[in-house]
């Protein structure tokens, strides 16, 4: 920015008259002249850029959160509808068992052994609704303000999408990832940065231009000026070498990313496989055994063939199997959300997020 100063004074010795009265403006502009304003343009461009880069990322952890935490109250959510559906049907079978009671068609030990049962899944689910409780509260706390107050339900969604080979996800993350965004760009201006303190030792050209006015006689005088600073003491001593050596650990930040996001990425993509594998074998094999386990139990209960403990082991095992379900699924969507984390997009969740 240009400088504007003004002087005055008075001449009290001296001729033609003493006590003459003077004054004057001078306006001065400092011209650097070794480009150091484009090194600081460019180092100002990059702390923009790298502050964008920064926020990209916290913004796909925030998508992420709530992502997450929506995952965990469908699984909540889940956990309590089949356990209600389980509460249920026991709960049929031990109806049935005080009237054969009553009747004395069955021994009271049976009675027992399904009521206890039924107590059993009674406390299951008091622990399943607790769940379920605190799942909606930790989706609502990361909402944040725009949660809807009062009691809510997540809709079921697939949160398993199909991503794309690992070649591309790992190209999608070395241009997407904020953090290797704001890397780069911390990079280049470390570089501008580097380039400006060798130019500093430059000195700057400052021009002057001013009028003079004095009075006995009147008179007006045009000042012109150029001033240049001499580099004695300052010539850049450990300033240069520093900001070499800032330039060269963000260069080397930039590379240690490029090297581990792919990693990262394949890390992820791995488990993420792995995981739905096991889930769809899970659900293929086990899962409908169970089912069909369940069935033969309860009909067999039904027409007397089977007594309340092969019931009540056959409701074991199948809540045992629908668990282990739940947590083969919701292992699968913590492992698409760890992809997604790693890519640096959400964008596979796109609809989910929408919603």
């Amino acid at each position: 920015n240009p400088t504007v100063s003004h002087s005055q004074g008075h001449n009290s010795s001296g001729t033609p008259t003493n006590w003459d009265h003077y004054y004057s403006n001078t306006l001065s502009q400092t011209v650097p002249i070794a480009g150091q304003l484009g090194y600081r343009q460019q180092v100002a461009e990059a702390n923009r850029t790298a502050a964008e880069g920064v926020f990209q990322l916290r913004d796909v952890s925030l998508q992420l959160a709530v992502l997450r935490a929506y995952s965990r109250l469908l699984a909540a959510q889940y956990r309590v509808s089949f356990t209600r559906q389980d509460l249920l049907s026991l709960e049929e079978a031990v109806d049935v068992l005080r009237k054969r009671v009553s009747s004395g068609a069955t021994a009271q030990y049976d009675l027992v052994r399904g009521e206890l049962e039924a107590e059993r899944i009674r406390t299951d689910l008091s622990d399943a609704l607790a769940d379920e409780k605190s799942s909606r509260e930790e989706l609502r706390k990361a909402i944040g303000p725009a949660a809807p107050a009062g009691l809510f339900a997540a809709a079921p969604v697939d949160l398993s999408p199909s991503y794309a080979e690992i070649d591309a996800l790992t190209t999608s993350a070395l241009i997407s990832r904020g953090d290797l965004k704001a890397a780069r760009a911390l990079s280049g201006g470390a570089e501008a940065s580097a380039a400006l303190a060798r130019r500093e030792v430059v000195p700057d050209l400052t021009f002057s231009l001013g009028l003079l006015n004095s009075a006995g006689p009147s008179s007006t005088d045009i000042l012109a000026g150029v001033s240049v600073p001499i580099p004695v003491f300052r010539r850049g001593q450990g300033t240069i070498q520093a900001a070499r050596a800032t330039a060269d650990a963000a260069q080397f930040d930039v590379q240690a990313l490029e090297t581990r996001i792919p990693t990262e990425v394949i890390r992820a993509i791995a488990v993420y496989q792995q995981r739905r594998t096991e889930r769809d074998r899970y659900q293929t094999t086990v899962k409908q055994r169970a089912e069909k386990l369940l069935r033969i139990a309860q009909a067999s209960y039904k027409e007397g063939a089977r007594g309340i403990l092969e019931l009540v082991d056959a409701y074991r095992t199948s809540r045992e199997v629908r668990l282990r379900d739940l947590e083969l699924r919701t292992s699968v969507e913590a492992a698409g959300f760890d992809i997604a984390e790693a890519v640096g997009d959400v964008t596979a969740y796109a609809v989910t997020a929408s919603r």
